[in-house]
């Protein structure tokens, strides 16, 4: 009976010792996550190119997963 309240009483302790790190995310951050932001006022046509080619690098990477 002692070693069951001792650990009863040494879990709550336990897990309020351990840290929990979560990664808060805004709805900005999501939406443009797989983005290439345009950085120059001419460089809209490479930055489109690679966010493309980014996306279709993705859909490919999942259907080899998919065999």
């Amino acid at each position: 009976m002692e070693k069951i309240l001792k650990i009863l009483l040494f879990l709550p302790i336990l897990a309020l010792s351990t840290k929990a790190e979560w990664v808060v995310k805004s709805y900005q951050e999501i939406k443009n996550e797989r983005v290439i932001r345009q950085t120059y006022e001419q460089s809209c046509g490479a930055s489109s190119l690679a966010t493309l080619l980014n996306i279709l690098d993705d859909q490919k990477s999942l259907m080899n997963l998919n065999f």
